[in-house]
C-alpha cells in the first residue's frame, strides 16, 4: 500500500490518496476518509437507524428464504 499526501494543512488535516494494494491495485482511496475494517472481514456493529440514514433500506423478512431482504 502506497500513500501519498498534497496537501497538510495548518490544521494538520492532511489530504492524499491510498493506493498500490496488494488484493485490488487498481484502487484508490482518497483521504481523508473513513475505512471501516475488521480481521474477520464482518462489518462491525451497524443499527438499522444508521443504515436508513445511509440510505440502505434493509430489514430481516420471514418470507424471504435467506432471511434478508434488500
Amino acid at each position: 500500500m502506497k500513500f501519498a499526501v498534497y496537501l497538510v494543512a495548518e490544521s494538520s488535516v492532511r489530504l492524499g490518496s491510498l493506493t498500490e494494494f496488494a488484493r485490488i491495485p487498481e484502487a484508490v482511496f482518497e483521504i481523508p476518509l473513513l475505512l471501516l475494517h475488521t480481521r474477520g472481514a464482518s462489518a462491525p456493529h451497524l443499527s438499522y437507524d444508521l443504515l436508513q440514514m445511509h440510505g440502505f433500506n434493509w430489514a430481516p423478512h420471514a418470507s424471504d428464504a435467506s432471511g434478508y431482504a434488500c
